[in-house]
């Protein structure tokens, strides 16, 4: 039996030899070649995805994001409609706001409220030409609350102005964008490119919430300011949008006065107060003037 080879079964000729010095033991090493150990399968081929799980897929990508963005929009108070229900309010400064107020305020500026008043400034203007007042803040709200629908394109709602013991004051209320344009362009002679140009940075909505807080004050109707905190809705402006530019917009006021006949010889915030004194166009009585009318309308009985 020397020398005799055994053929692998299933063969006629091919030897089982041993591997080549050098090579792995395995079994397939001591295999003639051709006759090695098919390689494994292979992984299952991916299974395609269903239409409807991609349909899903997608439409979580689109409207979770869209979703998020919503609500967080709303909370700031930047998207109309969900805004009314989740976003912010005008700030609460604590100031009441009621006409027995604005009335006040009126008679401490020296303004009409009777007829007997009314026949004084007709006989005598000069009378009610001069002012020299010192308002609290409810005061100052109550008369800007019932006064302001006279105001041409005014921009402000809600207003609640604060004065501060420190010296500083405060001003909270809605604010609206699409009259605010027009009304810097009107009133404080303000180029109508630019006050639409400087609107657009921060508009986001129609209306928003807005709170301010600084100084101010006028000597001879020229106006300084410095303002210190400024929010539209929940978010911040950047102070590097107006720290130091102050004065252009004092400027512009301060034209205003000058063109529309008043002269402030001085006007400055106190401890809870403001104190003005100067002189008015009578003019600027009339919004006043109409509030008298209807509420006298109003109150007469048949």
């Amino acid at each position: 039996m020397c020398g005799a080879r055994l053929a692998h079964p299933g063969t006629d000729s091919q030897p089982l030899s041993p591997p080549p010095p050098g090579t792995a033991s395995t079994p397939d090493a001591y295999l003639a070649p051709g006759l090695a150990s098919p390689p494994p399968p292979g992984p299952h081929p991916p299974t395609p995805k269903s239409r409807k799980g991609c349909l899903w897929g997608c439409l979580t990508a689109i409207l979770v994001p869209t979703l998020f963005a919503v609500g967080v929009f709303g909370w700031l108070g930047f998207m109309p409609g969900v805004s009314r229900v989740i976003g912010p309010k005008p700030r609460d400064l604590g100031v009441e706001m009621t006409v027995p107020a604005a009335y006040e305020c009126a008679d401490v500026f020296s303004v009409p409220d009777t007829r007997s008043d009314i026949l004084q400034m007709l006989e005598d203007p000069s009378d009610f030409e001069s002012f020299d007042a010192e308002l609290t803040s409810e005061q100052a709200s109550s008369l800007l609350l019932l006064g302001q629908d006279g105001i041409p394109n005014w921009p402000l709602d809600f207003v609640q102005l604060r004065f501060n013991e420190d010296g500083t004051a405060e001003a909270s209320g809605v604010l609206d964008f699409e009259q605010l344009t027009p009304f810097l362009a009107a009133n404080l002679g303000i180029p109508e490119g630019s006050a639409a140009e400087a609107v657009s940075r921060v508009m986001l909505t129609s209306n928003a919430p807005f709170y301010v807080k600084g100084t101010a004050g006028v000597q001879n109707n020229a106006v300084s300011m410095s303002l210190s905190d400024i929010q539209i809705g929940r978010l911040t402006v950047p102070a590097g949008w107006y720290q130091g530019r102050e004065q252009v917009g004092a400027d512009y006021i301060s034209s205003a006065l000058d063109r529309e006949g008043f002269a402030v010889e001085n006007m400055a915030l106190g401890a809870a107060t403001v104190s003005a004194t100067g002189t008015r166009p009578l003019s600027s009585l009339r919004p006043w003037l109409d509030i008298i009318r209807d509420d006298r309308v109003e109150g007469a009985t048949p």
